[in-house]
């Protein structure tokens, strides 16, 4: 099944109208970013959840609360601060790609709002 794959994408490569070297390398640095983009949102969702077990800790000794300090505790807030993380690295995400997909409706409307700034101070 691998070795499938593997002939599927090098048959692609080879119809591509660029040599499979250059193409390679293209898909190499791809692979990078997407690798890179992946390790940082996981290691901002571990920090998350580190900071997220701290709650109870901090808000029993600060804010003078009484959670009981166990690891089922810690593991729910752990688990919450991830989730948050998560949901907050979608939603960006969903917002830069709504930002980039609607770039050439917003330049549109500035230069309508502009021609009309530039007709008000005519008259």
């Amino acid at each position: 099944m691998v070795f499938g794959i593997l002939e599927t994408v090098k048959a692609f490569l080879d119809s591509l109208p660029i040599p499979t070297n250059i193409a390679l390398g293209i898909l190499f640095i791809v692979f990078l970013i997407i690798a890179y983009k992946f390790f940082k949102t996981l290691i901002n969702t571990i920090a998350s959840g580190i900071v997220g077990a701290l709650v109870p800790l901090f808000s029993n000794q600060v804010l003078g609360t009484t959670y009981p300090i166990t690891i089922e505790t810690l593991l729910i807030f752990a688990e919450m601060g991830m989730t948050l993380a998560i949901i907050y690295f979608f939603l960006k995400g969903t917002y830069s790609i709504i930002k980039y997909a609607t770039w050439p409706f917003r330049q549109q409307k500035q230069g309508k709002q502009e021609e009309w700034k530039n007709k008000k101070e005519e008259k």
